[in-house]
């Protein structure tokens, strides 16, 4: 093989210090990077929502339970009124 030959594959071929390739690798961890950041935002951002749904859905079975509670009570003394009545 010839010295011009020779020469022109070793320019064809990357290196492994290739500033191209390093930029690439350096892109490549910026994209992990900002989506890693983006799916534990969003992860925060949808635990947070499950949180205070479910805390106003207490609240609501909550106040529901006492209305109940207020109507049975009433029913049971009228019942109560009519059979001793």
């Amino acid at each position: 093989m010839s010295a011009p030959e020779d020469y022109a594959r070793r320019i064809m071929q990357p290196s492994a210090t290739s500033p191209y390739q390093h930029r690439s690798r350096l892109e490549w961890l910026f994209v992990f990077l900002v989506l890693m950041l983006t799916g534990g935002y969003l992860a925060y951002s949808l635990n947070e929502d499950r949180l205070r749904i479910d805390a106003r859905e207490r609240e609501r079975r909550s106040h529901q339970c006492v209305v109940v509670s207020m109507n049975l009570s009433r029913q049971f003394s009228a019942i109560n009124s009519a059979l001793t009545g």
